[in-house]
């Protein structure tokens, strides 16, 4: 996937400059949307402990938020940071042309002409991460989320996410239907939007 982004990258002329900036800007909103609570109602705080492997002590801790955001990243910092390669043995796919690396979010921001203010407010999957299998979940969770806070001046919203190996998927909501069953008190009896046998 991180050929994938350097063929992004060199097709498309995205420099690393761009990209940093993007991977910067990525994490200062994820970081600052963390500080201002935007994730709690998303995330089950885990109960368990940690082992310090050198001594054997145990400590109980609370993990109740993401620990990949990076609130200290600068450009300088990320300019040093290098993709790692390796020979993989061959494999049956298509081409590598499109994954979800800052190389394709700042190019596809700037081709679209896409309002920087608009896209990924708290932090896009550079920051928050792209985990394998969940990643629609968590960001549809994100994105109803935040159309709840925005009320109702905001009528959609757009998820959109690469599925690895040059597939992508995406889902438009339109306010009034699963964004609003998020403030019923029983959004299983509201959901109007679910077929007979679902409900």
């Amino acid at each position: 996937m991180g050929i994938t982004s350097e063929n992004v990258a060199e097709r498309y002329g995205v420099g690393r400059q761009q990209q940093d900036a993007a991977s910067v800007t990525s994490h200062q909103l994820a970081a600052a949307a963390t500080a201002n609570g935007k994730f709690k109602q998303e995330i089950v705080p885990v109960h368990t402990k940690l082992v310090d492997p050198k001594t054997g002590e145990e400590k109980q801790v609370t993990i109740a938020v993401d620990d990949g955001i990076r609130p200290q990243a600068t450009l300088a910092e990320l300019a040093t940071s290098r993709f790692s390669r390796k020979v993989a043995p061959p494999q049956q796919a298509i081409h590598p042309r499109s994954e979800a690396f800052a190389s394709q979010f700042a190019y596809l921001a700037k081709k679209l002409e896409l309002d920087e203010e608009k896209i990924n407010v708290n932090g896009g999957a550079i920051a928050l991460g792209h985990p394998l299998g969940a990643t629609g979940a968590l960001r549809t969770a994100t994105l109803l989320h935040e159309m709840k806070q925005h009320g109702k001046d905001c009528h959609f919203g757009v998820v959109s996410m690469c599925i690895g190996s040059g597939m992508g998927a995406a889902a438009v909501f339109e306010r009034g239907s699963v964004v609003d069953t998020l403030n019923n008190a029983s959004p299983i009896a509201a959901n109007n939007f679910l077929s007979k046998d679902a409900k």
